[in-house]
Protein backbone atom coordinates (compact mmCIF):
# COMPACT_ATOMS: atom_id res chain seq x y z
CA UNK A 1 0.00 0.00 0.00
CA UNK A 2 1.38 3.43 -1.03
CA UNK A 3 2.40 5.84 2.17
CA UNK A 4 -0.35 8.52 2.49
CA UNK A 5 1.86 12.11 1.62
CA UNK A 6 1.25 14.07 5.07
CA UNK A 7 2.20 17.91 5.21
CA UNK A 8 5.08 17.18 7.23
CA UNK A 9 6.46 15.37 4.16
CA UNK A 10 6.22 18.30 2.54
CA UNK A 11 7.66 20.24 4.74
CA UNK A 12 10.13 18.35 5.36
CA UNK A 13 11.74 18.46 1.85
CA UNK A 14 10.93 22.02 1.17
CA UNK A 15 12.66 23.00 4.40
CA UNK A 16 9.27 25.38 5.45
CA UNK A 17 7.15 25.26 8.40
CA UNK A 18 3.78 22.59 8.34
CA UNK A 19 1.97 25.55 8.80
CA UNK A 20 3.67 27.73 5.85
CA UNK A 21 2.92 24.88 3.86
CA UNK A 22 -0.63 24.26 4.55
CA UNK A 23 -1.04 28.29 3.62
CA UNK A 24 0.55 27.77 0.70
CA UNK A 25 -1.36 24.87 -0.27
CA UNK A 26 -4.02 26.67 0.71
CA UNK A 27 -3.84 29.30 -1.68
CA UNK A 28 -3.46 32.00 1.44
CA UNK A 29 -2.77 35.67 0.51
CA UNK A 30 0.50 36.16 2.98
CA UNK A 31 2.59 33.13 1.20
CA UNK A 32 5.52 34.58 -1.53
CA UNK A 33 4.39 33.57 -4.87
CA UNK A 34 8.52 31.62 -4.91
CA UNK A 35 7.94 29.80 -1.39
CA UNK A 36 4.16 28.78 -3.22
CA UNK A 37 5.46 27.69 -6.51
CA UNK A 38 8.15 25.56 -4.56
CA UNK A 39 5.66 24.19 -1.95
CA UNK A 40 3.29 23.07 -5.08
CA UNK A 41 6.06 21.28 -7.09
CA UNK A 42 6.70 19.18 -4.30
CA UNK A 43 3.28 18.50 -3.69
CA UNK A 44 3.18 17.31 -7.13
CA UNK A 45 5.88 15.25 -7.10
CA UNK A 46 4.54 13.66 -3.97
CA UNK A 47 1.17 13.35 -5.41
CA UNK A 48 -0.30 15.13 -2.38
CA UNK A 49 -4.04 14.62 -1.68
CA UNK A 50 -5.65 16.62 1.33
CA UNK A 51 -7.53 14.76 3.46
CA UNK A 52 -10.77 16.18 3.13
CA UNK A 53 -12.38 14.79 6.20
CA UNK A 54 -9.68 16.27 8.18
CA UNK A 55 -10.35 19.82 6.53
CA UNK A 56 -14.27 18.94 6.44
CA UNK A 57 -14.11 18.68 10.36
CA UNK A 58 -11.38 21.62 11.09
CA UNK A 59 -14.00 24.18 8.91
CA UNK A 60 -17.08 22.65 9.56
CA UNK A 61 -17.83 22.01 5.93
CA UNK A 62 -19.11 19.20 3.91
CA UNK A 63 -17.00 19.56 0.74
CA UNK A 64 -19.92 17.13 -0.70
CA UNK A 65 -22.26 16.85 -3.03
CA UNK A 66 -25.06 15.15 -3.49
CA UNK A 67 -26.72 13.66 -6.37
CA UNK A 68 -29.81 12.15 -6.51
CA UNK A 69 -30.62 8.69 -8.89
CA UNK A 70 -33.86 7.44 -9.87
CA UNK A 71 -32.15 4.43 -11.56
CA UNK A 72 -29.31 3.06 -11.15
CA UNK A 73 -29.74 0.63 -14.06
CA UNK A 74 -29.42 2.98 -16.52
CA UNK A 75 -26.29 4.34 -17.91
CA UNK A 76 -26.86 7.65 -18.68
CA UNK A 77 -26.97 7.85 -14.74
CA UNK A 78 -23.59 6.74 -14.30
CA UNK A 79 -21.83 8.87 -16.92
CA UNK A 80 -23.67 11.90 -15.13
CA UNK A 81 -22.26 10.97 -12.06
CA UNK A 82 -18.45 10.40 -13.24
CA UNK A 83 -18.79 13.89 -15.13
CA UNK A 84 -20.16 15.57 -12.11
CA UNK A 85 -17.47 14.09 -9.85
CA UNK A 86 -14.38 14.80 -12.24
CA UNK A 87 -15.25 18.47 -12.24
CA UNK A 88 -16.13 18.45 -8.17
CA UNK A 89 -13.30 16.42 -7.03
CA UNK A 90 -10.68 19.06 -8.85
CA UNK A 91 -12.19 21.96 -6.46
CA UNK A 92 -11.91 19.36 -3.32
CA UNK A 93 -15.39 18.46 -2.93
CA UNK A 94 -16.74 14.43 -2.89
CA UNK A 95 -19.80 13.27 -4.37
CA UNK A 96 -22.54 11.47 -2.41
CA UNK A 97 -24.66 9.08 -4.91
CA UNK A 98 -28.16 8.61 -3.35
CA UNK A 99 -30.69 6.01 -5.73
CA UNK A 100 -34.80 6.38 -5.58
CA UNK A 101 -35.60 3.40 -8.04
CA UNK A 102 -38.00 5.56 -9.18
CA UNK A 103 -39.62 6.05 -5.12
CA UNK A 104 -40.57 9.66 -5.33
CA UNK A 105 -41.05 9.70 -1.50
CA UNK A 106 -37.00 8.74 -1.49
Amino acid sequence: MKKKIRLKDISDETGFSIKTVSRALNNHPDINKNTREKILKVAERFAYQPNLIAKSLRENKSYAIGYIVPDITNQFFGEVALAIESVFKKRGYSLLTSFTNGDKEK
